[in-house]
């Protein structure tokens, strides 16, 4: 699924640029033109790369060890949904882009604001919402064992606790998802985040490393369910944007499913 959404993105991002192109007859791009050829233009480079990527190698054996150890598909997997999110980046951050996917949005918005945009407008089913996010809720949910845990002193923390305490910064949990999350674990309640604000949570923790560390504080067939869950959304928003960009830019263009 993931691999088919991504190839349908990226021929679909490949049709904006050529629309826009053909559009603007023998005249220069314009200032707004010229934004929406050079998002579409990153998106396209990252959406290809994510779709393309098959493996990761390393150079050195140690490195070779320690991708063995957290799980080469793991790391493979996290590198894809890093495209992905660096190829929807590249769209939501122009208006000229995101005013063509919802009409009232305002350049002024949040960044997570700007990719619930995205994902409303990706047109999936509240089912397949809804079950996404109680996937990764569960996961969230879960007890791990760990050798030290200073922030409990009773118990066995969950995922998100220890994702939480020991990978997110002060800053972090001070403002944004990160203080969100806090509110949540604290209130005993994770499902006062919606999908939108868990994927971007899960931007965050690649960026920190979180989701690094011990195949996501458990065994590599969690990590594999959770990643999985994720890329499978993000690609579904990344291709829901793309078919409508075209259709947007041109109306009579013949989006490929």
């Amino acid at each position: 699924m993931v691999y088919k959404s991504l190839e349908s993105a990226t021929a679909n991002l490949a049709g904006c640029a050529k629309a826009i192109q053909a559009s603007r007859g023998v005249a220069n791009l314009t200032t707004v033109q010229y934004e929406k050829v050079v998002g579409i233009g990153i998106a396209f480079e990252w959406s290809r790369r994510a779709w393309l990527l098959s493996e990761l190698r390393f150079g050195s054996s140690s490195q070779k060890r320690n991708g063995r150890k957290l799980g080469a598909t793991e790391l493979c997997e996290t590198t894809r949904f890093t495209y992905m999110w660096i190829a929807l980046n590249a769209l939501f951050a122009r208006p000229s882009l995101l005013s063509l996917l919802d009409p009232t949005a305002q350049a002024a918005r949040s960044e997570l604001d700007r990719f619930r945009m995205m994902l409303n407008s990706a047109r999936l089913t509240q089912s397949e919402i809804s079950a996404a996010h109680m996937t990764l809720i569960s996961i969230l949910t879960t007890a791990v064992n760990v050798k030290s845990f200073p922030w409990q002193t009773a118990g066995i923390p969950t995922v998100a606790e220890v994702i939480y305490h020991k990978y997110t910064s002060p800053d972090e949990q001070n403002r944004g998802v990160g203080k969100r999350l806090g509110l949540a674990i604290t209130a005993g309640n994770l499902s006062t985040l919606d999908l939108a604000s868990l994927i971007y949570a899960f931007r965050n923790w690649t960026v920190h490393g979180a989701t690094l560390s011990s195949s996501l504080r458990g065994t590599k067939a969690r990590s594999r369910r959770y990643l999985d869950t994720i890329n499978s959304v993000t690609s579904a928003i990344l291709v829901g944007a793309a078919k409508k960009l075209l259709l947007a830019i041109d109306p009579n263009a013949a989006p490929m499913p």
